[in-house]
C-alpha cells in the first residue's frame, strides 16, 4: 500500500517518483522501523512509568496513590498494545498512536491529581510530544494528527480545569503547543531524510540487478 507521504507527480519536487516496488520495500521498512521502537520503547515505558509511581508515593504519599495506580495501569496496557503489535505483526501506526495517547493522558490525568506535580508532569507531557518525533517513523500525517488532538485534550483540560487552577491548566497548554510547535517541525524533516535514504538503497539494488 502505498503511503500517502509521497509526493504527487508534477508538484513542487521535480525529482521522479520512484518504481512501485521500491515505493512498496520503503513502506514496509519504514512500518519495520515503527515495530521496532515499539518493541524497544515498551520495556523504558514500563519502567518509566513504574519510576514515576515510585516517586509520586514517595514524595507525595498517600495522596499520590490514585497516580500510582494509574501509572500501573498505562504500564500494563501499553505492553499488551506493544505485545499484539510485535508478536502478531498488527499494523504498527494505530498502537503507536494508541500508547502515545495513553503516556499523554496520564500526565494530564496526574497533573489534575496532584496539583503540585503540575510543572512535572506538564515535562513528561512535552517530553512525550518531541519524544515523537525523535523515535517514530511514521507519515507526517499520523504524526500531526496525533499532535492535533494532544492539544486538543490540553484544550479540554484548561475548559473544564477546577476554579482557581485556570493558570496552571492555561500553562500546560501553551508548554504543550510549543512542544507540538517543535516536534511538527523536525518530525517530516526525519522522516523525508530517512525515506529519501531508503529510496536511494533499494533503487540501486533494483538497478543492480536489472544490469
Amino acid at each position: 500500500m502505498v503511503m500517502a507521504s509521497w509526493p504527487a507527480a508534477g508538484g513542487r519536487d521535480r525529482r521522479p517518483l520512484p518504481a512501485e516496488s521500491v515505493r512498496r520495500r520503503v513502506n514496509a521498512a519504514m512500518r519495520r522501523a515503527v515495530r521496532q521502537a515499539i518493541s524497544y520503547g515498551m520495556p523504558l515505558i514500563a519502567v518509566g512509568l513504574a519510576a514515576d509511581a515510585v516517586l509520586l508515593l514517595v514524595r507525595f504519599g498517600p495522596a499520590a496513590r490514585p497516580s500510582a495506580a494509574l501509572d500501573a495501569v498505562a504500564a500494563a496496557v501499553t505492553a499488551v498494545i506493544g505485545t499484539l503489535v510485535v508478536r502478531r505483526g498488527r499494523r504498527p501506526e494505530p498502537a503507536a498512536y494508541a500508547i502515545l495517547l495513553i503516556l499523554y493522558g496520564v500526565a494530564l490525568i496526574n497533573g489534575r491529581l496532584l496539583v503540585d506535580a503540575a510543572a512535572v508532569t506538564a515535562g513528561y507531557g512535552a517530553l512525550v510530544l518531541v519524544g515523537s518525533a525523535l523515535f517514530l517513523a511514521w507519515t507526517p500525517r499520523w504524526h500531526a494528527s496525533w499532535l492535533a488532538v494532544a492539544v486538543g485534550l490540553s484544550a479540554v483540560q484548561l475548559l473544564t480545569a477546577p476554579s482557581g487552577r485556570e493558570g496552571q491548566a492555561a500553562s500546560q497548554l501553551i508548554v504543550t503547543v510549543v512542544a507540538a510547535f517543535v516536534s511538527a517541525i523536525g518530525q517530516p524533516l526525519a522522516f523525508q531524510r530517512t525515506q529519501r535514504m531508503l529510496v536511494e538503497r533499494f533503487e540501486l539494488r533494483r538497478l543492480t540487478n536489472l544490469a
